[in-house]
């Protein structure tokens, strides 16, 4: 398997391509031999700054070291930062909804508070996440295993910025409140508003709002259609 800066050894990649401009693996600290994530992305940006910046809080997925590779380094790093964080052993929150479908009540009120602190938290230090979804929330441990109160840690800084406010249309169409999708400045309100995206599709299995373009899907918004399970809620695992 290949090797970073020496010290880590990469297992499985996850996203990305390994001569790609950014890929994400697990991994593993060859001194502690603890599992790791392992982010590689472009010298330059500001994703490792503001994960230190976020440190101490338990919402927030934990910075273990980032490392700037030297060009000549010759692993599949070269020449990019290398970001290594905690690693999640009970995957995204996307992916424990697609195989379990909606969630129960009581463990989606637990994962709420703890996304709504680590907000808190980074409002308070002037951070925007910018990219509040399922895909970027991680369980600490398998949800089988605590199904009434997971941990879990907001992590994926990739777009995130400081600054009250950012005018650029990033993160994922779904989550965006329609005055952003009509090229409006995105806030901490817009985060508020992410964030009871990912309440409904975790209580749902579902997206509160679709469609196949951003016309279509502000239209959607527009509307305010959103429909509930006939059959109600999961109200206990």
């Amino acid at each position: 398997m290949p090797m970073i800066a020496g010290r880590y050894r990469t297992e499985r990649l996850l996203k990305g391509s390994e001569d790609g401009a950014t890929a994400t693996w697990q991994g593993r600290c060859l001194s502690t031999g603890a599992p790791v994530a392992i982010k590689v992305v472009p010298t330059g940006g500001t994703e490792a700054a503001l994960l230190q910046r976020a440190a101490g809080h338990e919402g927030i997925v934990r910075l273990v070291e980032a490392i700037e590779v030297p060009v000549g380094d010759g692993s599949v790093a070269a020449g990019r930062t290398v970001i290594v964080t905690e690693w999640c052993a009970g995957g995204d929150l996307a992916a424990v909804i697609r195989k379990r479908g909606a969630l129960p009540e009581p463990t989606v009120i637990s994962i709420l508070a703890q996304l709504s602190a680590a907000l808190r938290h980074l409002h308070s230090l002037d951070i925007l996440h910018r990219d509040v979804k399922t895909r970027n929330v991680f369980l600490v441990d398998p949800l089988d295993g605590n199904i009434g109160n997971p941990r879990v840690r907001l992590g994926d800084f990739g777009v995130s910025r400081t600054g009250g406010w950012g005018d650029t249309l990033l993160g994922t169409p779904l989550y965006l409140p329609p005055e952003v999708l009509e090229g409006g400045r995105y806030d901490r309100r817009s985060e508020v508003w992410a964030l009871g995206c990912l309440a409904y599709e975790a209580l749902t299995g579902r997206a509160p709002f679709t469609g196949p373009g951003l016309r279509d899907l502000l239209r959607a918004i527009r509307a305010a259609k959103v429909s509930w399970p006939t059959a109600g809620l999961v109200t206990q695992g």
